[in-house]
């Protein structure tokens, strides 16, 4: 009887070493050359802030204070506050280190490409799977998330698990990757409604299973412990606090407002449609087109009923941000759009593969990567908001501030006559984690003022601190396209 013999280790995950294992280096060196750097966009909020609060308390509260409790941390009511309580848990074992949060974020960026890896192998051949995972792994912005050690990764990581384990049938993966859904931010609770419609779709098209009321009840066992659990917390937060989004005392109240005319919808929306298609992602919609294009011309199809839940789930997404970019005046950052390129792209190989022999399979990945990697270029002037936390542009931002801070203390300037736009405010405890309190205010009225491109800052402001007669300025730091500025108010300053 002739013995059968394995196929060398090489052979064996051939793929994988091609194409996974490119990624994970970039994913290393990403996470090695910014284990000192200081909290950045939303993070200042959502992870570092949020964790103080447990790590002060000892986690002898798991109730972040409300709006008006006059403390100086308090939570986002709407976010189920995770990523902190992990966070403090991390800092009790490890010590309070911003290395801490880098490494954390690193080992899911690490299942991010193992679970990727395996649902791309449900819709791909094993080559064009690699292919796809090296180029959409390594778009702009999902870099910049692990750059910065972002919760969006976890974000992006449990919604690929999630979407594997309702592929593969795996209940207890598919539950656990929803609790993080869920619970590490009210985006992911938004979208779980649309994991669960695919979950749907995908039985009842791909498996064959009757759409009834027990096969609804049966795929929605998964999501119940993360749904009761944020059900849970909701529910007592508003007893405790009352309603959250237009709370007067809340700081983020001023962006649930509505927008107000004609002009500002149109200019939401346009804002809404610059963030899907910045940094090269406008190559996938493109693609998109002319993939569907070529197939009404030749009267095929691009997609299957193995797809068609993908679909779905990438048009739900896509309404969902669209409502809230139309409703209200919050700032809709690039983040939020990358499970829908993920997806998107992932739906954009299938075609391909239908259509495209494999070389141009293979200029076309090219091309792609070389406009993600473009995409850290796009820096627009400083009248247009830049989505910073979706660039690496943002990294001379580390040094440039601790010139800053370097500068206000050799040159004795009390905080207290010094105000600063988004990311130079606030207490910078919760930013670098050293131990003092550096409260710098929010205000343009004090004798000076921190002036930088990456707050975003309105044309109205940034036109007055530009007026010499009204600001000028004491000293500049910049790199590369990035630049602070310190002003000094001609009518107080001496």
């Amino acid at each position: 009887m002739k013995q059968l013999t394995r196929a060398p280790f090489f052979k064996r995950h051939q793929d994988f070493l091609l194409f996974a294992v490119p990624v994970l280096l970039v994913y290393l060196v990403l996470v090695i050359s910014h284990l000192n750097g200081v909290y950045f966009w939303d993070n200042v909020q959502q992870t570092s802030r949020e964790a103080h609060w447990f790590y002060q308390q000892q986690f002898s509260s798991f109730w972040l204070p409300g709006f008006s409790d006059g403390e100086e941390i308090t939570g986002t009511a709407y976010h189920f506050p995770l990523i902190g309580m992990m966070t403090a848990g991390l800092w009790m074992v490890l010590g309070q280190h911003l290395w801490v949060s880098h490494v954390f974020i690193g080992f899911w960026s690490v299942l991010l490409v193992l679970f990727t890896h395996k649902l791309f192998r449900c819709y791909l051949s094993p080559r064009v799977a690699g292919w796809a995972l090296l180029v959409l792994l390594l778009e702009s912005t999902l870099l910049t998330q692990i750059a910065i050690a972002s919760p969006d990764v976890i974000l992006l990581t449990a919604l690929v698990m999630a979407l594997y384990g309702i592929v593969n049938r795996r209940r207890g993966l598919t539950s656990m990757a929803l609790l993080f859904l869920v619970l590490i931010n009210g985006r992911g609770m938004l979208a779980g409604p649309f994991v669960y419609l695919f979950a749907v779709l995908h039985k009842h098209l791909t498996e064959g299973t009757p759409l009834g009321v027990k096969m609804l009840w049966r795929t929605a066992l998964p999501f119940v412990p993360a749904y009761s659990i944020y059900g849970l917390y909701i529910g007592l937060y508003l007893l405790n606090n009352g309603w959250f989004l237009n709370q007067a005392d809340s700081p983020w109240s001023e962006g649930w407002q509505s927008p107000q005319g004609l002009m500002a919808y149109l200019k939401n929306f346009a804002a809404f449609g610059l963030r899907l298609l910045e940094n090269g992602r406008f190559a996938l919609w493109l693609s998109a087109l002319v993939l569907i294009t070529q197939a009404y011309k030749r009267r095929t199809s691009l997609i299957g009923k193995k797809e068609l839940p993908l679909v779905v789930l990438v048009g739900g997404l896509i309404l969902l941000f669209l409502y809230f970019a139309l409703s209200t005046v919050l700032v809709i950052g690039s983040r939020y759009y990358m499970g829908i390129t993920l997806v998107l792209g992932l739906l954009v190989f299938v075609a391909a593969e239908r259509l495209w022999c494999t070389r141009r399979i293979q200029t076309f990945a090219l091309v792609v990567g070389l406009l993600f990697v473009g995409g850290h270029a796009w820096v627009y002037p400083s009248r247009v908001s830049v989505a910073w936390d979706a660039t690496l542009a943002h990294t001379p931002y580390y040094t440039l501030r601790e010139q800053l801070l370097t500068y206000l203390e050799q040159n004795h300037i009390d905080e207290e006559q010094v105000g600063g736009g988004f990311l130079f405010s606030g207490n910078q405890r919760y930013v670098d984690l050293k131990d003092r309190d550096l409260r710098i205010g929010q205000d343009h009225d004090k004798a000076y003022f921190i002036y930088s491109n990456l707050s975003n800052l309105s044309d109205d402001l940034i036109d007055e601190l530009e007026n010499r007669e009204l600001w000028e300025p004491v000293e500049v730091f910049s790199k590369g396209p990035v630049f602070i500025s310190l002003l000094r108010n001609q009518k107080i300053a001496p």
